[in-house]
């Protein structure tokens, strides 16, 4: 990887005074790798802001106090587990626990075989097709790509001892535009002449055993100047059907954002506790007594919200997350007066 303090003061020294144009040299090549802070969900996707010489605000964006970090990497697709399923692929390029994406670049643009979702609570989801075209060479503001996608498969492995597999037929469509370029703002950091594309892709399929099942992703990558891979991507997935019923947001900065949720001065008064820690299902969030809770979320480790309570008032207040599958979670504690801490802590069964 190349060392992030020369990349941001490159970065920091470009202007937007020419778009960008970018070609398969700009794509990851085997071995490339990046790494990724997992920030708030919750922000804006800006999906509005279009056009030339935009600027994405996300100076405030938080992480979660415990700096989470992803890692991304370009891969020969040959040593991935699931290779068989995309025979034709070269590359597997991937953000950890996130998304793992099989394609095959020539010089006239970047064709996809498919695509691996990784969800916490549904496992491993596959989806392949016979290979689309989802970037042209050159590729710049305007560009666009577009594809049916029919003949797809999905595979289903559930997170569970000794997984069935759950096959399907499916079909839907994919959209790739790079809607805008402009100057984006992370932290302290501002870097111009990023080129943002937006990916759609709707598949619906015929599950064996499992019923029809839809998945609809949209997605905003935000390309730098000399950067393979992208210094920002806004993530939002959403599967339902008949048994599968999950959506999640996924927001990455290789930019190391500027505010870290839950982190306060030392002489702030704000002292709250949860406990016990690790639990086997009931805890308890005390605060101090002039504090009045106003809302309380617990999210999973890709910043899925697994429980909202909008309606607590008062400072000490007794979860029940039994329901919680084995694992490390995060809890977002709100007050009244507009303060917040998020603050670690372990689900297990005995």
């Amino acid at each position: 990887m190349k060392p992030f303090i020369t990349l941001c003061g490159i970065l920091l020294s470009l202007s937007i005074t020419a778009q960008q144009v970018r070609y398969n040299t700009n794509e990851p090549a085997v071995n490339d790798s990046a790494g990724y802070y997992l920030c708030d969900s919750n922000v804006t996707n800006y999906s509005g802001v279009t056009g030339a010489g935009v600027t994405w605000d996300y100076s405030s964006i938080s992480t979660y106090s415990f700096d989470s970090f992803k890692k991304a990497k370009a891969e020969d697709a040959r040593k991935s587990q699931y290779f068989n399923f995309y025979p034709y692929a070269v590359n597997d390029d991937y953000i950890e626990n996130h998304l793992h994406v099989f394609s095959k670049t020539t010089a006239n643009g970047r064709t996809s075989y498919g695509m691996q979702l990784t969800d916490e609570n549904e496992g491993d989801i596959l989806i392949t097709y016979d290979g689309h075209t989802d970037r042209r060479y050159p590729w710049s503001y305007q560009s666009t790509a577009d594809s049916s996608l029919s003949n797809c498969k999905i595979v289903l492995y559930p997170n569970s001892s000794n997984p069935p597999q759950i096959k399907g037929n499916a079909n839907g469509i994919y959209s790739s535009l790079v809607d805008a370029y402009g100057s984006l703002s992370i932290g302290d950091t501002v870097i111009a002449d990023v080129l943002r594309n937006q990916i759609k892709d709707s598949i619906r399929a015929n599950l064996v055993i499992a019923g029809t099942a839809t998945l609809i992703r949209t997605q905003y990558e935000y390309y730098a100047p000399g950067m393979t891979f992208p210094v920002f991507i806004h993530s939002h997935v959403k599967i339902y059907g008949a048994v599968i019923n999950t959506e999640y947001s996924t927001v990455l900065s290789q930019v190391k954002p500027k505010i870290s949720t839950g982190v306060y001065p030392k002489n702030d008064p704000f002292v709250i506790d949860v406990f016990p820690n690790p639990t086997t299902g009931l805890f308890v969030i005390e605060a101090d007594p002039s504090i009045r809770i106003d809302e309380i979320r617990i999210y999973d480790m890709i910043g899925k919200i697994k429980y909202v309570d909008d309606r607590p008032n008062h400072a000490r207040q007794q979860l029940d997350v039994t329901h919680l599958e084995n694992g490390v979670y995060h809890i977002q504690i709100m007050t009244e007066s507009g303060t917040s801490v998020t603050k670690r802590f372990v689900k297990y069964r005995n």
